[in-house]
């Protein structure tokens, strides 16, 4: 399951709300990569970027094929590395 409509405007009431279905979804479906990563995308809008990081990296370990996980990956260390 997918929220595509709470990144239109990511308000933080919308992320939480939505960041509450991903984690049902994670535990229902704990094999797909798929939940992962829109967590990740969650996580991400809402600057969490250690938490986003590491959904990607499940994500991307339960779908090697994942190229937005990988983009986003980069993204995120290049967050990391503009911080310090």
């Amino acid at each position: 399951m997918q929220l595509k409509n709470y990144s239109i405007e990511p308000q933080k009431e919308s992320i939480d709300a939505a960041l509450k279905i991903f984690a049902l979804n994670v535990y229902e479906f704990p094999k797909s990569g798929n939940v992962y990563d829109s967590r990740g995308e969650a996580y991400f809008n809402k600057k969490e970027y250690a938490l986003s990081k590491s959904d990607y990296q499940k994500s991307l370990e339960l779908d090697p094929t994942n190229n937005n996980a990988k983009e986003m990956i980069l993204k995120i260390n290049q967050i990391f590395s503009a911080k310090n």
